[in-house]
């Protein structure tokens, strides 16, 4: 799977791009979502994953390999609270875990 930001002042030009292909593997999963959120201030991006756990994007910055905490099951939804550096990830074990990166 891979993760594009496109502009829409200058069509067809990537701004931003990231391959998740290594974060799970969605064609046997049958949890597997496709989502994703930026947080509040368009910096971050975290993908939902077929694995326990999800990746977590530098948005436009070279940080890779943050990850959210382990959950038993797929990583089936993910959001950012609307103001705060607080994210949640909901998983296929039926559990949601809210955390804060601060």
């Amino acid at each position: 799977m891979q993760v594009f930001e496109w502009s829409l002042h200058n069509q067809g030009q990537i701004l931003w791009s990231r391959d998740c292909s290594r974060f799970g593997n969605h064609e046997n999963s049958k949890n597997c979502r496709h989502e994703m959120a930026l947080d509040s201030t368009g910096r971050r991006l975290i993908v939902s994953s077929g694995s326990v756990r999800s990746p977590i994007y530098q948005v436009h910055g070279h940080v890779n390999g943050s990850r959210t905490l382990p959950h038993s099951a797929a990583i089936t939804t993910v959001d950012w609270h609307p103001t705060l550096p607080i994210f949640l990830t909901g998983s296929a074990d039926n559990s949601v875990r809210v955390t804060s990166i601060l």
